[in-house]
C-alpha cells in the first residue's frame, strides 16, 4: 500500500509542477506552441488529480471525524477541513468548467476563461499539499 501511496504522491506533485510551469510560462511559447493544446492534454490527469484529492480529503475527514469526540477545534481539525473544503471548491469550479470546454464547440466564455485564473492555482495547492500528505503518510507507516 505504502508503494501505491508514494506513486500516487508523485503523480499529484508532478501534476502539479506541469499546472505551475504552464501556467507560469505559456507567455513565454504562446507564439510557438498552441497553449490552448496544452491546457487540453494537461486537464486530464488534473481531473484524476482533482477525484484522488477528493477521496483523500474524505477519507482524512472520516478518520478524522472517528477520533475526536471532546469537539475542541484542532490543528489537525482545521487542516483536514480546510482541505476538505477548497478540494470540493476546487472539483465544482474544474468539472464545471472543464465539461464546458469539453461540450461546447466554439470558445469558451469570458467568464468561463476568466475561472480557470482561479482553478489553476487552487488546482496546484491541493495537488501538492495532497501529493507531500500522501508521501509523508506513506513514509510514516
Amino acid at each position: 500500500m505504502d508503494v501505491v501511496k508514494r506513486l500516487l504522491a508523485v503523480f499529484l506533485i508532478v501534476a502539479a509542477l506541469a499546472v505551475t510551469v504552464h501556467f507560469v510560462a505559456s507567455a513565454l511559447y504562446e507564439d510557438a506552441v498552441d497553449v490552448g493544446l496544452g491546457w487540453n492534454i494537461l486537464n486530464w490527469p488534473m481531473a484524476a488529480v482533482v477525484v484522488v484529492a477528493l477521496v483523500v480529503h474524505y477519507l482524512r475527514k472520516r478518520a478524522l471525524d472517528r477520533t475526536e469526540t471532546d469537539g475542541s477545534i484542532t490543528r489537525e481539525y482545521v487542516e483536514v477541513n480546510l482541505a476538505l473544503y477548497a478540494t470540493i471548491v476546487l472539483a465544482l469550479w474544474f468539472f464545471w468548467n472543464w465539461t464546458d470546454d469539453l461540450m461546447s464547440s466554439e470558445a469558451q466564455s469570458q467568464l468561463r476563461r476568466t475561472f480557470w485564473v482561479f482553478i489553476d492555482p487552487l488546482f496546484v495547492l491541493i495537488g501538492g499539499i495532497t501529493g507531500m500528505r500522501l508521501w509523508r503518510c506513506a513514509a510514516s507507516q
